[in-house]
């Protein structure tokens, strides 16, 4: 639940401050207000720190080595790495360069750019518990594959409504690309968890998700926005968004097939 709240206020609080600030306003003061609002995803923070504590089997196992990860679970850790890379893409590309993409590339700016991608955020954030739901009942690579499945098969004719122009289709997109997107992150968490033995979890993890996170997030909007200027073309930058869901998808055949989760066994379990 602190990590919907948290995603709540990362994700809408700044679109909700520029539909009712002044650009002079955001520029004095306004760009202040997200970062304090977020802040208050702090207090979870502590009380997690405060209440829960750390495993018996991660207090055992403290300070496992590094490089361990890397010899033990190298498939894995790409598995997790190229999963990683569709749900942060989608998340940069929809939630950050799309309401850019609406009012500075396209031909007429699309009215209530900004509301639309606040109520869509919304959606996303109570999608996730609903795609969790799912992939407790059905299991987390099919609910993930099923996602990225219906993100192959619909992000450029979505995108196209973008080019409409009108804000009924855009917000239509909007809320049906945030769906699929939650129907791949919600699983996504638990299952790269599932992925590895505590005692090299944590590891195993960041090195995968800050791989992605790094080189196909990060980089997402700069894709799109070269896609779109090198080619002139207005779907252009719905192909890298496709081409992230494809390789998801084929990761997570992999995984079904050569890697399923949770059958792991652990190469140096704790005393």
């Amino acid at each position: 639940m602190s990590s919907v709240l948290g995603l709540l206020l990362a994700k809408v609080a700044p679109v909700f401050m520029a539909q009712i600030l002044t650009n002079d306003e955001m520029v004095r003061w306004g760009w202040r207000v997200p970062l304090i609002v977020s802040s208050l995803t702090v207090i979870a923070a502590v009380a997690v720190l405060v209440i829960l504590h750390e495993s018996p089997v991660f207090q055992a196992q403290a300070g496992a080595d590094f490089f361990k990860a890397f010899v033990h679970f190298p498939i894995e850790i790409a598995l997790v790495a190229g999963v990683a890379g569709l749900w942060f893409t989608g998340i940069w590309f929809v939630g950050d360069w799309v309401p850019i993409y609406l009012n500075d590339f396209t031909l007429q700016p699309i009215l209530y750019s900004f509301s639309i991608e606040v109520t869509a955020q919304v959606l996303l954030c109570v999608s996730l518990p609903l795609a969790g739901f799912l992939s407790d009942w059905k299991g987390r690579v099919d609910i993930m594959f099923l996602g990225a499945l219906l993100l192959w098969v619909t992000i450029i004719p979505l995108f196209f409504l973008y080019t409409t122009g009108k804000p009924a289709l855009v917000l239509l997109s909007d809320l049906c690309l945030f769906f699929m997107l939650a129907l791949v992150g919600a699983p996504f968490f638990s299952w790269t968890s599932e992925s590895f033995p505590p005692r090299l979890r944590c590891t195993a993890v960041g090195v995968g998700m800050n791989f992605s996170l790094a080189i196909f997030g990060g980089t997402a909007p700069a894709v799109a926005s070269a896609l779109l200027l090198e080619t002139q073309w207005d779907s252009a930058p719905s192909f890298f968004l496709t081409a992230m869901a494809v390789g998801a998808g084929v990761c997570l055949i992999f995984t079904k097939r050569l890697a399923p989760v949770p059958k792991y066994v652990d190469p140096d379990p704790a005393p």
